[in-house]
C-alpha cells in the first residue's frame, strides 16, 4: 500500500484510518479497521473521549496520551475536568475501561466534519493526499486556523452534511459533494465580533495557551453571581443563577447561540440552550457530568459583556 502510515501535521486522530482506507486496496472500511486491530467505530468529531481514541493513538505513537492531546480533543478537554475525570481519562490511556461520562456533546456544532479549500490544495501538493485537520473540528471555530477562510461542512445545493466521513473519507480535491456532485463552498453563516473572540480562545485552548482552568472559571463566575461557597444551597441562590443563565444567553445573542448549539429554544422571548445550563460553571462540588469546553469560554466572555 502506498500509504503515509503516520499522522500528518495537525491531522485529526479519528479521521486517520479513513485516510488510510482511501489509499488502501480493501473494499470495505470495516476490513481496513480489522487489519489494524481497531474495534469497529463511527468517527465523530464531537468533543468527547471514546475507547477508540486510545486505540487509534496507540497505533501511531508510543505516547498515546500526548497524541490524543494534540491530534484529538485532549488539550481542549483536560483544563475543564475535575480530579475524578482526570483520573478516569488517565486510566483509559493506561488501557483500563473508560469511565468518563459526558453530556450534551452532540448538541455542539462541531459534530459535523469540516475542511478548508486552501488546506485541501496545499495538503494534496505537499503529501499527495488530503485529510481532515484537527483544529478545523474545534467547537467554537468556523474558520481555518491557517487561512482564515470559512470552513466547508455541508453542500449548499442539496443540504448534504458531513455528519460521518464514511461517504467522504478525505476532503475532495475538487470540493465536489458526494451526494449531488456540485461544488461545496465555505459556511458563510452568522459570525460576529463576539464569535471571533471565542474562535481565538478556542484555538488558544487547543494549543495549551489558554490560562483558565475549571477552578478559575467556577470561582470567577461564582464571584460575579455574588455568592460564596457557603450560601449556594439557598432558594435565593437558585433564583440568581436562573437570572444569570438568561443574562449570559442575551449577552451571547440568539444568532450566535443558534450557530453554536442544535438544542436552542425560546423561553420568555430569550433564546437559550440547555447545554449552557450546568452548575459546573460555578460550583466546585457540582455533580453534573463533563460538559463541552465551549460553554466555559462562552460564559466567561458573555459575563464580561453583562
Amino acid at each position: 500500500m502506498n500509504n503515509v502510515l503516520k499522522l500528518l501535521p495537525n491531522e485529526h486522530l479519528r479521521s486517520y484510518l479513513f485516510r488510510i482506507h482511501s489509499q488502501s486496496p480493501f473494499g470495505a472500511f470495516s476490513k481496513t479497521v480489522a487489519r489494524f486491530g481497531i474495534d469497529t467505530y463511527t468517527a465523530s468529531s464531537a468533543t468527547t473521549l471514546q475507547k477508540y481514541d486510545y486505540q487509534l493513538a496507540s497505533l501511531v505513537s508510543n505516547d498515546a496520551f500526548e497524541t490524543w492531546k494534540k491530534h484529538g480533543d485532549g488539550n481542549s478537554m483536560l483544563p475543564f475536568m475535575d480530579k475524578n475525570e482526570l483520573k478516569a481519562t488517565q486510566s483509559c490511556f493506561a488501557h483500563e475501561p473508560l469511565q468518563l461520562s459526558t453530556i450534551y456533546a452532540s448538541t455542539v456544532h462541531n459534530s459535523l466534519w469540516r475542511f478548508c479549500e486552501d488546506c485541501v490544495e496545499e495538503d494534496y501538493t505537499n503529501y499527495g493526499t488530503t485529510y481532515y485537520h484537527q483544529p478545523h473540528q474545534l467547537a467554537g471555530v468556523f474558520h481555518c486556523y491557517k487561512h482564515s477562510k470559512p470552513l466547508i461542512t455541508a453542500c449548499n445545493s442539496c443540504g448534504y452534511q458531513l455528519k460521518n466521513i464514511s461517504k467522504l473519507p478525505i476532503p475532495p480535491i475538487n470540493l465536489k459533494c458526494p451526494a449531488c456532485n456540485n461544488r461545496m463552498v465555505g459556511d458563510e453563516g452568522y459570525f460576529d465580533e463576539f464569535m471571533s473572540t471565542i474562535e481565538k480562545h478556542s484555538f488558544a485552548l487547543n494549543q495549551s495557551m489558554f490560562a483558565w482552568t475549571l477552578k478559575d472559571v467556577q470561582q470567577a463566575n461564582l464571584k460575579y453571581i455574588g455568592f460564596s461557597g457557603d450560601n449556594t444551597k439557598t432558594l435565593a441562590f437558585n433564583r440568581t443563577c436562573t437570572d444569570w443563565y438568561k443574562d449570559i444567553s442575551v449577552s451571547i445573542g440568539s444568532h450566535a447561540l443558534q450557530r453554536y448549539f442544535s438544542n436552542t429554544k425560546q423561553i420568555d422571548c430569550i433564546t437559550v440552550s440547555q447545554t449552557m445550563r450546568t452548575t459546573r460553571m460555578f460550583l466546585a462540588d457540582s455533580k453534573n457530568k463533563f460538559s463541552p469546553p465551549l460553554i466555559y469560554l462562552l460564559a466567561l466572555e458573555a459575563t464580561k459583556k453583562i
